[in-house]
Order: C-alpha cells, then sequence, then structure tokens
C-alpha cells in the first residue's frame, strides 16, 4: 500500500526506467531478426506502461490535496522496477547475439521469456488503470468515465509502429507499393531532379505543362495535370519546381557518368519554385490555395532564389511572399502548422547526416551534383512525418529513399543505391549514422 506522494515519486522513477528501456528497444529492435517481433511488443507495452505511469504520477500529485488524511492505495513498485529489470537484462543480450550465427538459436530457447515477460507487462498495465480508478473514487478528481477516457487516450497516443512495416517493393516503378495504397500510407513525395537530363520525352513534356501553367496560373490544367500524373507515372507533382534546360551533351556521358561542370552550372539556375510559390505570387484565390495543400503542397519549403528587388529575399516561403504582396486573406492557411517539434538545430544535423550519406551512396556521379536533396522541414507538419526520395539511376529498378521521423530521430530506408545493391536500413541522429539489417 503508497500514499499519494510516495506514488507520484515512485512513478517518476519507473517513468525513467522505461524511458531508458524504450531507448534500449529502439537501438536493437531494427537489427535483430529472429526477437524483431517480441521486441516491438515489448516497446509497445513499455510506451503504454509509461503513458499510464505518467498519468498516474499526475493524478496521485492532484490527490495529495484533494484525498481524505491517511488514503492508502494498491501500488507495489518493487515488482514493476523488477520486470523493467529483466527486460533490460533481456533487450541487452539480445543485442549481444544480433548478428551472431548462434542468435537464431539462443532465440528458440528464449522466446518463452519474452512471452512471459509481455504477459507480465500487460498485468501491470491492468493494475496501474485499477490504481488510477481508486484515486479517482477515493479523491473524486475524475469520474470513472473520464479516468477510463483518458486512460484509452493515453494508450492510443503511445502506439507504435514499424517504420515501413506495411512496405513492399513490386516492379519497376518509381513509386514503391505494399499491403496499403501508397497514398493512404501518407507518404510525401521529394522529386529531387532540377534538370532535363536523362528524362522520358512524355514524362519531361508533362513536368513543363505543369511548370507552364502554374506559372500562368492556369489552375484547372495544373490540378488535371497532376491528377494524371498520379495515375500515369504514380507520383505526386503538387511540389515540383520547375526543370533547368537540357546541358550540352558530351558523347557517351549520361547522369550515372562522372562529373562535369554544364550539369552543375545548369542546376544553379532552378528556381525552386513550387506551385504553391506560384498561386501566391500570382494571387490565387483562397481556394485554389486550400486545394494544393489538401493535395500535400509544403508550406515550409523555400525558393532557391527570387529577383533581385521583387521580393526581401532570395529565399521565401508562400507565407513570407504573401506577407510582402500584402496578401492578407492568405495568411492564415499558408501559415505552418508544426505537427513535430523538433528543435531546429537537431532536425539541421539530421539532415546533413541524410545528406551525407547520400552523397556517399552516389559517389561521384553527376545526380549527386545536380539532385535537389530533401529539406527534412517538410516533414514536421504531417500527421505522418514520412517521405520518399526516388533517385533515377536506372530505367527498370525501383531506387530511392524512404525516411520518417521517429521523434528526435531519422529512420531511413534505401533501395538500389547502396554499392552491394541490396536494401539498407540506417538510424540517423544528432551521433551520426548506425546502419542496421536489412532482411
Amino acid at each position: 500500500m503508497a500514499d499519494p506522494i510516495s506514488i507520484s515519486f515512485a512513478a517518476i522513477e519507473l517513468i525513467k526506467q522505461c524511458a531508458k528501456i524504450i531507448k534500449v528497444i529502439k537501438d536493437t529492435v531494427e537489427t535483430a531478426r529472429s526477437a524483431k517481433e517480441a521486441l516491438m511488443e515489448l516497446l509497445r507495452q513499455a510506451e503504454r506502461f509509461r503513458g499510464l505511469l505518467q498519468l498516474a504520477r499526475s493524478l496521485a500529485g492532484q490527490a495529495r490535496h484533494g484525498s481524505s488524511p491517511g488514503s492508502l492505495f494498491q501500488f507495489n513498485d518493487s515488482i514493476y522496477r523488477q520486470t523493467l529489470r529483466e527486460i533490460t537484462i533481456f533487450v541487452n543480450e539480445v543485442s549481444r547475439v544480433t548478428g551472431d550465427f548462434r542468435g537464431g538459436v539462443w532465440w528458440i530457447t528464449h522466446k518463452k521469456q519474452a512471452d512471459g515477460l509481455v504477459s507480465r507487462m500487460a498485468t501491470h498495465e491492468y493494475e496501474i488503470n485499477s490504481l488510477l480508478q481508486s484515486i479517482a473514487a477515493v479523491t473524486s478528481l475524475r469520474t470513472y468515465d473520464e479516468v477510463k477516457e483518458l486512460s484509452e487516450r493515453v494508450i492510443c497516443q503511445m502506439e507504435i509502429t514499424t517504420p515501413f512495416e506495411n512496405l513492399s517493393v513490386q516492379g519497376p516503378s518509381q513509386s514503391p507499393t505494399g499491403d496499403l495504397d501508397f497514398q493512404e500510407q501518407h507518404f510525401t513525395y521529394w522529386l529531387g531532379e532540377t534538370l532535363q537530363l536523362d528524362i522520358e520525352n512524355e514524362y519531361l513534356d508533362r513536368r513543363t505543362k505543369l511548370s507552364n501553367a502554374a506559372y500562368w496560373g492556369d489552375w484547372d490544367s495544373l490540378f488535371q495535370i497532376i491528377h494524371d500524373a498520379h495515375a500515369e507515372f504514380s507520383e505526386s507533382w503538387i511540389n515540383c519546381i520547375r526543370l533547368s534546360k537540357d546541358i550540352p551533351k558530351v558523347y557517351g556521358l549520361t547522369s550515372t557518368d562522372l562529373i562535369i561542370k554544364e550539369p552543375q552550372i545548369e542546376a544553379d539556375k532552378v528556381s525552386g519554385w513550387t506551385p504553391l510559390h506560384q498561386a501566391v505570387y500570382m494571387n490565387a484565390s483562397i481556394d485554389v490555395v486550400e486545394k494544393m495543400i489538401s493535395l500535400g503542397a509544403w508550406k515550409a519549403i523555400r525558393t532557391f532564389w527570387t529577383d533581385d528587388g521583387e521580393f526581401p529575399f532570395k529565399n521565401m516561403t508562400p507565407l513570407e511572399m504573401a506577407r510582402s504582396l500584402g496578401l492578407s486573406h492568405l495568411f492564415e492557411v499558408l501559415s505552418p502548422v508544426i505537427r513535430h517539434n523538433i528543435p531546429s538545430e537537431i532536425l539541421q544535423i539530421l539532415e546533413e547526416n541524410f545528406h551525407g550519406l547520400i552523397r556517399a551512396d552516389l559517389g561521384n556521379l553527376i545526380l549527386a551534383k545536380t539532385l535537389r536533396l530533401p529539406k527534412l522541414i517538410v516533414l514536421i507538419e504531417l500527421n505522418t512525418p514520412q517521405m520518399w526520395f526516388p533517385v533515377k539511376l536506372a530505367s527498370n529498378s525501383l531506387q530511392g529513399y524512404f525516411c520518417i521521423l521517429d521523434q528526435r530521430e531519422l529512420v531511413v530506408k534505401s533501395l538500389g543505391t547502396h554499392k552491394s545493391g541490396q536494401p539498407q536500413q540506417y538510424r540517423i541522429s544528432e551521433s551520426g549514422v548506425c546502419e542496421n539489417y536489412i532482411h
């Protein structure tokens, strides 16, 4: 039995222990083969338990002022600490044998232990829920239904999914497919080409028509082209920029050959204006702007340059353009909505490490020097912060990078870009890039 003050302080220590376990599991789960499913379940249980402990800490803290003197509640934190210690030992052991030829045999003999830990965590979750109801009943802080709703909300928010778990690759298309429709997986597309180099005529013609429609404010044509492009090329063009003119050809050279000077010169001429920038510049109606945003237009992306004297800065967001032009009716709809509040300096480090990974893969190719590499700032507005960045090194295979923000880290899966030719998975953090095993 424990009083509210003891529960509050014990919960804080248990929360810290859960946080350490969650980090250890995340560092291990992507490299574990046989034990991956069990680790993911332990991760889910640890996250749920941590969330409920936070709720218990909060209610217990309030109960210090609302309960009658001497109120005690069923709470045995020593049992919870023991379970968490055993999980830590288990996960560390999984990490130790990962990659070892004995790992599969070890897992066969330890699967029952993993199942037991998952079962115990489920029991502890039930016990904390009972504690919450007891505190509410004694103190009248919350009704039964209110506590139940709070608990369910916490569990829902703590739900864990494996990055790219529903994703599979089929055929030569430049878009990924999986158990779900690609659009339903809520990936945003980053199309990084800047040059009209090694691009099929039909594709290039459609991209040019898109840019022209945006330039002249022909919104009906623009939306139709975007719709057709998704059907024909399996790509989202709502954030496409105009491609620079083709470069003088050097006999026998393509984008997969060594770097030459002309591509970089031409790539530097790209303005980086998206259709949303053009919509602001052409004073489009709020209906047009809202439709673009509903299709996934990025509000935080910046231009590469603007004409001297027309705008105060070279690199402008759509909102900055609207303010410069005095289009007050667009201010609210163009204001970014931050859903993943990662410190800007950390996001910058993740982006630099991601770009370094891409450059290391592409090496000295023309493409490496002319691609517009992904800006991670576009992810912070997405409900599900995922991106697909195709890299067209060959016409008959899917190549590129998937990435997804995981709190203050970036999980990346590359296809067809590594020198081995095999898919690779990485976890990028402030400290660098960690390569993980891929089946």
